[in-house]
């Protein structure tokens, strides 16, 4: 590996234009899951999270690797889990899925319950060469904790399709977060591994909207400054 994990494990993505850039995030969902084809096809690189406690995750993290995209890795840390329970969680998620660019939050974001956890948060991903997205909840303990530490973080802009939106409403999204982009450089969306949301988001991407941002993994819009 050359670099850190950030870097080394991150998709290919250039953008000479220098747009705004809207990271997206598919949720792996073991069950709906894109085929290889559909995927290696693709225009645009994407970030897919596996959830590092199913029993698949590795083969999960393979799978999308082999097609040309990157990985996060969600670590669900329970309620009150406290700096350990959180260095102990992470730390095991990190040794399933090692090619993770990113550790990612659950949307009750127990990453920013506790400044103690966030702070220990922010030390691993220091440590590891990985960034972090989290959910805004409070006053966003991690991400102030790692804006002061320069180490890679970002808030979830906006979930795309848990309410199994179609594919006018995914595209509503987008166009809010490309509106978003313009004013604070970047953003981040998730949504779920669906064959019908990757067909929104590339329906989308040929629209005149799009032209003003660039769709990009998560890698390139942590590192993004």
């Amino acid at each position: 590996m050359v670099g850190p994990p950030i870097e080394a494990f991150a998709a290919t993505f250039e953008d000479s234009a220098n747009r705004p850039l809207v990271g997206i995030v598919l949720i792996d969902e073991p069950g709906n899951r894109p085929s290889a084809d559909s995927l290696m096809s693709l225009s645009f690189p994407l970030t897919f999270a596996v959830d590092a406690t199913d029993s698949g995750a590795a083969e999960a993290m393979d799978y999308y690797r082999q097609a040309g995209h990157e990985v996060a890795v969600i670590v669900p840390l329970s309620a009150g889990a406290g700096p350990d329970g959180a260095e102990a969680a992470i730390s095991g998620a990190l040794e399933t899925v090692p090619q993770a660019v990113a550790v990612m939050d659950i949307p009750s974001a127990e990453f920013q319950a506790d400044r103690a956890v966030a702070g220990r948060i922010v030390e691993m991903m220091e440590a590891s060469g990985r960034g972090f997205l989290t959910y805004a909840r409070g006053f966003n303990s991690a991400q102030q904790i790692a804006l002061r530490d320069n180490v890679p973080a970002a808030l979830v802009f906006r979930d795309i399709d848990s309410d199994a939106q179609d594919q006018a409403s995914i595209g509503r999204f987008l166009d809010q977060a490309a509106f978003r982009a313009g004013q604070a450089d970047r953003v981040v969306l998730v949504g779920h591994s669906r064959p019908e949301t990757i067909a929104a988001i590339v329906e989308w991407n040929l629209g005149n909207r799009a032209a003003m941002v660039a769709l990009a993994p998560l890698s390139a819009t942590l590192l993004a400054r």
